[in-house]
């Protein structure tokens, strides 16, 4: 759908929601006219149903207006999902190694003017909290990295804190680039840095992962690995996630990363690769 289709698709809804308020306050003030004075609890009844209507008109007329395009990354474990979510970013602002660093979530919100970074106090973190201006990338990825190994330290053990919430706002690429997305000039645009798969029944995550099951959620698959126990481990963390997410399936895009690993030690990688593309697909419908 080019840009056009989509201010279309917006403007048709913003009209049939202005349309619904607008039919419930006739049908409200038509109560209001039969029942008269005499029945005040009614009354009394309909004026808070007309307030949380309009709240939620209000609220609901923002998200049209001003709706927000939001891509979660996620995957099973060193499957590079923080790489794409950089790649996502247009900067190498989220830590990245060989070994599961990722803990917690980390929200970016696209903001072209400003960067500014906020690690929410939460129970038991024994890591820096505030909000901090015009961090570099370096810094930025500096203390996101600070925060994930110290959560890392202590996970699993009797002092285990709430994992780590993190707020960003930040030019993103994709956000600076709209018109060439084909995204119409209004949105916002948000980049979810979800959990790896291991970490997504920790303490704190599922409250906020459950909010972004309206996301368009990019699961990463580490397709290099070659050991047939260790695919079949990786595959169930997959299964697992589309569970615990609870999102549809429709809103997931399954990325199998590391694909060409296959043509270097198969031959017939064409074959190997179909293969493999089949089973993960099987294994996921399953």
């Amino acid at each position: 759908m080019d840009t056009v289709g989509l201010e279309r698709v917006f403007d048709a809804k913003k009209k049939q929601v202005q349309n619904f308020i607008e039919h419930w306050e006739g049908i409200s003030h038509e109560l209001a006219q039969r029942f008269g004075q005499e029945r005040t609890s009614i009354q009394h009844q309909l004026n808070a149903l007309n307030a949380a209507s309009r709240k939620a008109y209000e609220n609901l007329l923002k998200k049209i207006e001003q709706p927000t395009i939001c891509i979660a990354t996620t995957g099973t474990t060193s499957s590079g999902k923080s790489t794409v979510a950089n790649l996502l970013c247009g900067h190498e602002i989220m830590p990245v190694a060989v070994g599961e660093m990722s803990a917690g979530v980390v929200v970016i919100n696209h903001n072209p003017h400003k960067r500014i970074l906020r690690i929410l106090k939460t129970s038991g973190a024994l890591w820096e909290c505030g909000e901090w201006q015009d961090l570099s990338d370096f810094d930025i990825r500096g203390r996101l990295t600070d925060v994930m190994i110290i959560y890392n330290s202590k996970r699993n053990t009797p002092e285990e804190p709430v994992c780590p919430q993190i707020e960003l706002e930040f030019p993103i690429r994709i956000g600076l680039s709209q018109e060439y997305a084909g995204i119409p000039k209004g949105f916002n645009f948000q980049v979810m840095d979800l959990p790896g798969l291991k970490f997504i029944g920790d303490n704190g995550n599922m409250n906020v992962i459950r909010k972004c099951r309206k996301a368009l959620c990019l699961v990463i698959y580490n397709s290099e690995e070659t050991d047939p126990n260790r695919q079949e481990a990786l595959l169930q963390e997959v299964v697992l996630q589309i569970k615990e997410l609870g999102g549809s399936p429709a809103r997931m895009l399954f990325v199998l990363n590391r694909i060409d690993a296959l043509r270097r030690w198969d031959k017939s990688w064409e074959d190997r690769e179909r293969e493999f593309v089949n089973r993960t697909r099987d294994k996921i419908k399953e």
